[in-house]
């Protein structure tokens, strides 16, 4: 169950770390508004395939968002569901360009897809939609056998990804070390099977796990055993974990561009 007061108090606080861009100002019953269309459609999204999801929406200006909203009817069923204010990470997740929302048991219950470079191009590309100007590739090559190689700022990066191509949340580890000097990371909270991957700095990491108790993973965290506990983790990967362990992960190679 939730309040609007919560709603509202919740969705404002993320505003002023740079979150929901545009929101902050809104007026308190659009702001309301918006925010619960977002979770009713997230839901929609999550048991209809058919529907459109929250990249869609992110596209959308908050004057947009309040057309729709207005035009959308309320399924009688979905006034059952809704935010739970002991998880407030609900409403984060409805930032689509900030934050990515990945699935541990699709992404990791079953055996990955084989490499495929331009799925990991798209990878990328949505890395670089919430990393806040400061993850922008150019001149994405396939530079060698399951290498990929691009220019990031001043700088000149070659990789041989260490997950699948559909994996968003590895590949962010991959690239981790090419932003070391900007002073952002992508950093990933783990809720149950949900994790939500963002670019933060270390004082906005810092901010939130004071302030809001959260606890992000440490990179390649998927790769060890105790971060899964043996009750759910996927039959197939302590191969893939041993595998891991006996060849190494790859580090990415960054090179200054003279």
């Amino acid at each position: 169950m939730y309040t609007k007061k919560w709603v509202l108090e919740t969705t404002r606080y993320f505003c002023d770390l740079g979150f929901f861009e545009g929101y902050s100002n809104l007026p308190d019953e659009e702001l309301f508004e918006i925010m619960t269309f977002l979770e009713r459609q997230l839901y929609s999204y999550r048991n209809n395939d058919g529907l459109p999801g929250l990249d869609y929406y992110s596209n959308l200006t908050p004057e947009q968002l309040i057309e729709i909203s207005c035009q959308t009817p309320i399924v009688p069923i979905m006034q059952r569901y809704g935010f739970d204010e002991a998880e407030d990470w609900q409403i984060i997740e409805l930032d689509g360009k900030r934050v990515i929302c990945a699935d541990a048991e699709f992404l990791y219950f079953e055996k990955w897809p084989p490499y495929k470079f331009e799925d990991f191009v798209k990878l990328l590309e949505k890395l670089s939609k919430i990393s806040r100007g400061k993850f922008i590739t150019s001149e994405i090559v396939e530079s060698g056998e399951q290498q990929i190689s691009f220019k990031l700022n001043k700088i000149h990066c070659r990789l041989i990804p260490n997950g699948a191509p559909d994996d968003p949340l590895i590949l962010a580890c991959d690239v981790n070390p090419a932003l070391l000097e900007t002073g952002y990371q992508f950093e990933q909270l783990r809720i149950h099977h949900h994790i939500l991957l963002m670019l933060l700095s270390e004082d906005e990491k810092q901010k939130l796990m004071q302030d809001r108790g959260w606890e992000f993973s440490p990179d390649y965290s998927m790769f060890d055993p105790n971060w899964w506990g043996a009750a759910i983790m996927p039959p197939w990967l302590p191969s893939t974990l041993e595998e891991r362990k006996n060849r190494q992960l790859h580090s990415i190679e960054l090179r200054p561009i003279e």
